[in-house]
């Protein structure tokens, strides 16, 4: 769910309230109905999709690399349980709850798109089918409804129509059917479930569905009809369907607005010099959507967020307090043991590295720190693990890039973290070099230093496997034939992995 942020809502709004904008001032007022059809469909499209080019989840973020290397974890006491909170579930951020709106109604869109086309599966099921034509079936409606299409099915009403009026009905539904503009509208009625709260999705819809409306009427046009009887039966029919049951997204008489259709077939053709408008508005459009994939400069602001953690229980502390040597600031945890602090980028004539201060009256003041670049993400983890006063353990620092410093994101990995460090003191009390959980392998040294390998060069990694650069060993040799107390270091370069053997 992380993946619906302030962000993607706001640019979503932006693209499609920039695709309305120019809808409604070039293209709206012409009588290119295909062309607009076109543009309203891929431009949609394009809409939706473009700003996540720019969105972190389709970026390669620096620390999510093949072998991560961490150094002298806290040794985790025997039968100590890795501390697991619930407290997540009621530290919920602002964009936490943002995203858990926006797909609460999603849910409530999709459960009605799905009993839209469950209704018209009961439809077709108590509808009596009375001809085909050209893979279009067309269905007598046995009860009291108006006439509507909706893919390859055509469903008649019982109006009270002449032979002529009844025909030149079916035209209209025939033209919907034949030029398959159920796809537009199903695409219109899935981009409202996603972007239920965009304004400009519900405008773009409506002005789909007059331009299928228009289309339509266009080819029935076409068949000699003539322009005003044809217009007087759309009259009568819409008064006459107005008592009568709809569906919601079929292309039905009762959709659009009868004043605008008559006003498009009374409109001369748009000359054909007007083109110009289409071959202009398409890239210009591509090219300001694209922008949202441009490179974001370094913000001038660096934000520190992390928890800590008691290093003995794994618990929470509470009423820590962060400090930044050499900056004006400072924060304390909350009962999560989460905080949060800013800072400028550039401080102290150019200073790149901050030192960072946590103490709690209970706990072995802890001192750590960070050097940062220009191109440093702005949005730093930190995490903290303190010593209690009356403990032995040893602190521990982690510090990594992440666009994501909400409670519930930090909360979540640290777990995983905390895992990790319980495998990593299994295998250093019993002996083992390296270890298989959960299909990610762990080779750990007596000196606390671990490497994790993930699957994605697990394979690779396995192979170049060296110890004191020179002997190469596989995992499995590895636990055979070594002991723990037989290296005292590792290192990686370019995936391959180096144990060095303890000095005699």
């Amino acid at each position: 769910m992380n993946f619906i942020t302030w962000q993607l809502l706001l640019k979503w709004l932006i693209s499609f309230g920039l695709l309305f904008t120019f809808y409604m001032a070039f293209l709206q007022k012409l009588t290119f109905l295909n062309q607009r059809r076109f543009f309203l469909f891929f431009g949609t499209i394009s809409a939706f999709v473009i700003p996540f080019l720019s969105l972190n989840i389709l970026q390669k973020n620096s620390e999510q690399t093949a072998i991560q290397y961490l150094q002298k974890i806290p040794t985790i006491p025997q039968g100590q349980p890795v501390y697991e909170s619930n407290s997540s579930n009621d530290h919920i951020s602002i964009s936490s709850l943002i995203t858990y709106l926006v797909i609460l109604g999603c849910i409530a869109f999709l459960v009605r798109f799905v009993l839209i086309i469950l209704s018209l599966k009961n439809i077709t099921k108590n509808a009596q089918l009375i001809d085909t034509f050209e893979k279009i079936r067309i269905y007598k409606l046995n009860k009291q409804s108006s006439t509507f299409s909706f893919g390859s099915k055509i469903f008649l009403g019982d109006g009270k129509l002449t032979e002529i009026e009844q025909h030149q009905i079916l035209l209209h539904e025939l033209s919907h059917a034949q030029h398959h503009h159920s796809i537009d509208t199903i695409w219109m009625e899935i981009l409202i479930v996603l972007n239920w709260f965009n304004p400009f999705v519900w405008l773009l819809k409506k002005e789909t569905r007059d331009n299928l409306e228009y289309l339509a009427d266009k080819n029935v046009l076409k068949n000699k009809i003539n322009k005003k009887e044809y217009q007087y039966l759309l009259l009568n029919t819409l008064l006459h369907n107005s008592n009568q049951s709809q569906i919601s997204f079929t292309n039905n008489f009762n959709i659009s607005s009868l004043k605008k259709r008559i006003s498009m077939m009374n409109k001369n053709q748009t000359s054909k010099i007007h083109l110009w408008r289409i071959v202009f508005i398409l890239p210009l459009i591509g090219i300001l959507l694209l922008s949202f994939r441009k490179k974001e400069q370094p913000s001038d602001k660096i934000q520190i967020a992390g928890i800590v953690l008691d290093a003995l229980t794994k618990k929470p502390v509470k009423g820590a307090i962060i400090k930044l040597d050499s900056i004006a600031a400072f924060t304390k945890t909350d009962n999560h043991g989460y905080y949060f602090l800013e800072f400028p980028r550039k401080i102290q004539n150019g200073l790149k590295y901050v030192q960072i201060n946590i103490s709690e009256n209970n706990y072995q003041t802890l001192k750590s720190g960070y050097s940062y670049g220009d191109n440093m993400n702005a949005s730093m983890i930190a995490n903290f693990q303190l010593s209690p006063n009356t403990s032995n353990i040893g602190p521990n620092s982690s510090f990594a890039n992440s666009p994501k410093n909400d409670y519930n994101s930090i909360h979540n990995g640290l777990i995983k973290a905390l895992k990790t460090e319980k495998i990593i003191a299994d295998m250093i009390k019993n002996g083992k070099i390296a270890s298989i959980k959960d299909g990610t392998i762990y080779i750990a040294d007596n000196a606390g230093s671990y490497l994790t390998l993930t699957p994605d060069n697990m394979e690779f990694a396995l192979s170049h496997i060296t110890i004191n650069d020179t002997k190469k060993v596989t995992f499995d040799e590895l636990n055979k034939n070594y002991k723990l107390s037989d290296f005292h270091g590792m290192s990686t370069n370019e995936d391959k992995i180096n144990l060095v053997t303890k000095v005699k």
